[in-house]
């Protein structure tokens, strides 16, 4: 082959090439071409070829086996690649894939049958020109192959080491991932969707999103981002998206329903999803009802502790920001600072009023289950007074965002509260006026029937009991002590006594009563008895909520003689001269003195 001859099947193959990808910065001539002696057979049948991206192609098609088999034993084939790989699989032969491979040409048909499945592959995401050099006993040749660029779909790589239990946790963060694609440049957009559940964004620092356009959809349960893949994936390692999945029941249990996640990056051309299954799972949080409290009947004014009815638990021992919220629908709490947790919308029980009484809620910030029991402790329901309806209990367990994570609620029955003592009292002497004189002392079971009668369906057997009788007009005092009771607020004379102690024993101590007119100026006596379990502290109720009371009203009329010596007191004093001074007068103002008093 003469030197034109040689020069020119180079510049074809340049040509060739050129009109594939455009003009080229250089020309390429194969110096193999300058070597070929015209006996010789080309070792290839083509000198260009064309692929895709990451494509990977059979090139055994392109070797001129006949140049192979004219091979003189004794050497080598030497095969080279700068951009990609080449190896041979198929009729009984296997070749590792490798940019530089090294054939033996002692066994012709072998050598034959490795060129024949000889095949290509360009590195990952590489395009432009490739060449692959063959040379063996001084013959060189060269294939060019233009690989066509394709633009790659972006992909997301997760993070492994979260994958096998990022829901296992009271707050449900998506593992972190990032979006990989060799084409960094160009600007993606990611799609979160998430079916059976909701999503949340944690809040973070603003300046994180800057340069990030943020799409939240509520009512569909998405969020889209669309900016740089830098951005976003700084974004992406910090675990911003929480899943709330929505509450299913399994039998009367309840869980978290089975998720699913969707993820989508788009990168202008192509869209990539992959998705993510949240199983069906035990929720983290439980607030338990006990089995007695299922079924609640209190009387009006009486107590209930709230730790007695609820318990709060939790799958693991894990701290987070969490808020206890206790509603009563009427009456108030009587709440105990407690020794865990920060107590909020707070008020004070002592200040609340009956007329006021309208429900109530407490707020509480707590970190862990052990906590949320402790709390419940230090909180005791206060029914409301007079009524005969239904009263709603709930608690509830929120996130620091105020989510709601658990709640349960119990009904309670509030009937009209049975009064385990009636006081009962009747005048002896029906209609008629009670005649006496000032200051002069009466049996009360001679004025009027005091009875105290004990409600049969209650129990009062070792209760200590307050007495308290008070009068308007009068005075008190008692015949005798009666064993076993306490006479602290009992001295006398007094308008009011008190005494404790035990039923049987103030029944006696009713009998023993004596009262005297001291007032004139009214005409008839207001008795008031009353009776409740006795108070740690004097003066104060117990707080069990029953008392029993009742007033009489016993008209009197005063003795004749009484009266008379009253009216000439009077009139002593309204009509006595004013004396001058002198031993005789002043001896006269002091009798008359003597005399009026």
């Amino acid at each position: 082959m003469s030197m034109s001859v040689k020069v020119a099947r180079s510049l074809l193959v340049w040509i060739w090439v050129s009109s594939l990808c455009g003009a080229l910065p250089f020309a390429i001539v194969s110096a193999s071409a300058l070597q070929w002696d015209a006996h010789s057979p080309e070792m290839l049948i083509r000198e260009a070829i064309m692929t895709v991206e990451d494509t990977d192609m059979l090139i055994g098609g392109e070797v001129n086996l006949d140049a192979f088999a004219a091979l003189k034993a004794g050497s080598t084939v030497d095969i080279s690649v700068r951009n990609g790989v080449v190896y041979s699989v198929g009729d009984g032969v296997h070749l590792d894939a490798s940019s530089k491979q090294q054939i033996s040409t002692n066994d012709l048909q072998l050598l034959q049958s490795v060129m024949s499945n000889m095949r290509y592959a360009p590195n990952p995401n590489f395009n432009g020109i490739d060449e692959i050099d063959f040379s063996a006993q001084g013959l060189t040749a060269a294939l060019y192959i233009y690989v066509q660029a394709e633009n790659d779909p972006p992909k997301f790589e997760f993070d492994s080491s979260e994958m096998n239990d990022w829901y296992k946790y009271p707050r449900m963060f998506l593992p972190s991932f990032r979006l990989d694609d060799p084409d960094k440049d160009q600007t993606f957009q990611v799609d979160i969707l998430v079916d059976n559940g909701t999503l949340f964004v944690e809040q973070i620092s603003t300046s994180a999103f800057d340069g990030v356009s943020v799409e939240f959809n509520s009512s569909l349960s998405s969020l889209r981002l669309t900016s740089g893949l830098d951005r976003l994936n700084t974004l992406f390692l910090q675990r911003l998206v929480e899943i709330v999945p929505k509450s299913c029941l399994q039998g009367t249990t309840p869980t978290s329903c089975a998720a699913l996640i969707e993820l989508c990056a788009n990168d202008g051309f192509i869209t990539y999803c992959e998705k993510i299954t949240l199983p069906q799972q035990d929720v983290f949080y439980h607030v338990v009802v006990t089995s007695w409290a299922k079924s609640l009947n209190i009387t009006a004014g009486s107590s209930l502790n709230v730790f007695e009815a609820f318990k709060i638990q939790q799958r693991f021992d894990v701290v987070y920001d969490l808020l206890l919220r206790v509603h009563v629908s009427s009456g108030f709490f009587r709440v105990v600072a407690p020794n865990c947790g920060e107590l909020r919308d707070f008020v004070s029980a002592d200040t609340l009023q009956p007329s006021n009484l309208l429900g109530m809620t407490q707020l509480t910030y707590v970190g862990d289950a052990a906590c949320l029991n402790k709390v419940l402790t230090t909180i005791q329901l206060q029914s409301p007074y007079g009524s005969n309806a239904t009263v709603v209990i709930s608690v509830e367990l929120l996130s620091e965002e105020m989510r709601l994570l658990a709640n349960e609620s119990i009904s309670v029955k509030v009937s009209h509260k049975r009064t385990p003592i009636q006081i009962s009292v009747v005048r002896t002497s029906g209609d008629e006026l009670w005649l006496t004189s000032l200051d002069s002392y009466a049996n009360l079971t001679s004025l009027v029937n005091v009875s105290l009668v004990a409600d049969p369906e209650t129990t009062i057997d070792g209760a200590i009991l307050e007495l308290s009788v008070s009068c308007l007009h009068c005075q008190w005092k008692y015949r005798s002590f009666v064993p076993q009771v306490s006479y602290e607020y009992a001295q006398i004379p007094s308008t009011r006594l008190g005494f404790l102690g035990l039923f049987d024993s103030l029944r006696k101590v009713i009998a023993s009563l004596q009262l005297a007119v001291t007032n004139d100026s009214a005409a008839a006596e207001v008795i008031h008895l009353h009776m409740t379990p006795a108070s740690p502290l004097p003066g104060r109720e117990s707080g069990s909520g029953w008392n029993s009371s009742t007033d009489i009203s016993i008209p009197f009329t005063l003795n004749s003689s009484d009266l008379s010596w009253e009216a000439q007191r009077r009139l002593m004093f309204v009509q006595a001269p004013n004396y001058t001074k002198g031993p005789l007068k002043g001896h006269c103002h002091r009798s008359i003195g003597k005399s009026l008093l």
